[in-house]
């Protein structure tokens, strides 16, 4: 169910019905069904281990899989969302609300900073923040390991982390080593999830949906794959208050 949005074009409508449809025929396929019985088994015997642990959401679509899977097998995690005020997304909160209107979440919570009275040493000498490290890391302190939804496919970095950690660190928890970008649509598809309205914002097909991302708009690391000019393109008119305040 993708969230529809303003920002969406004509263009954009078209290619995410053809979108649409081969995620629902995605769901269909032997591999899609293996993948997703796999990410459950996984799920299933890291709960069987008592720990304390919490369940990160962003509300992209990795992490809302992620916590439908957890829900669907009678779980209830404690859940948080970190929020970066200065520069939020404005479509992630109706992907929250939509979910949350719909599924039971007990024991969720949002965390949020800023960076507007940032020290220096929030930031690497590059001019990366660090600050999210530091909330994670006080996470893992109250809450114990954090349940990510990043898969082996996204990069060649995460795909060595599979193969030298595989799906369980001392400080994280991720279950989908097979998982892949086509089989998290499919998913979606499948149950009929709320979709953040990013992933329909191509460009009449010139963006790469697979690369779009939900997070804050206008930071300063992440920027590669096009991703400037694509918040450029859609995220203009937050860009221009983010830049007017000196963000």
């Amino acid at each position: 169910m993708l969230i529809e949005s303003d920002r969406h074009r004509a263009e954009d409508s078209v290619v995410w019905r053809v979108f649409a449809e081969a995620d629902c025929e995605h769901s269909r396929t032997a591999q899609f069904l293996r993948h997703a019985a796999d990410a459950k088994r996984q799920i299933i015997g890291f709960h069987k281990r008592p720990k304390p642990y919490y369940v990160g959401c962003s509300w992209g679509k990795d992490s809302v899989v992620l916590l439908h899977l957890f829900l669907g097998l009678g779980y209830s995690p404690r859940v948080v969302y970190v929020r970066q005020l200065d520069n939020e997304n404005p479509e992630s909160l109706r992907v929250r609300d939509a979910f949350l209107s719909r599924f039971d979440v007990p024991d969720y919570e949002e965390i949020a900073y800023s960076y507007a009275d940032a020290e220096p040493d929030w930031f690497a000498p590059d001019g990366r923040p660090i600050k999210w490290y530091r909330v994670l890391n006080d996470l893992r302190l109250r809450y114990g390991v954090h349940v990510t939804g990043v898969r082996a496919d996204e990069s060649s970095t995460r795909m060595l982390r599979y193969q030298r950690f595989g799906c369980e660190t001392r400080a994280s928890f991720a279950p989908f080593r097979f998982f892949r970008v086509a089989d998290i649509f499919a998913y979606m598809s499948m149950f009929d999830l709320p979709i953040h309205p990013n992933y329909a914002m191509v460009g009449g097909g010139r963006w790469d949906r697979n690369r779009i991302r939900v997070t804050s708009i206008g930071n300063r690391e992440g920027t590669g794959h096009g991703r400037a000019e694509w918040e450029r393109e859609y995220y203009g008119d937050v860009l221009a208050r983010i830049e007017s305040r000196g963000g």
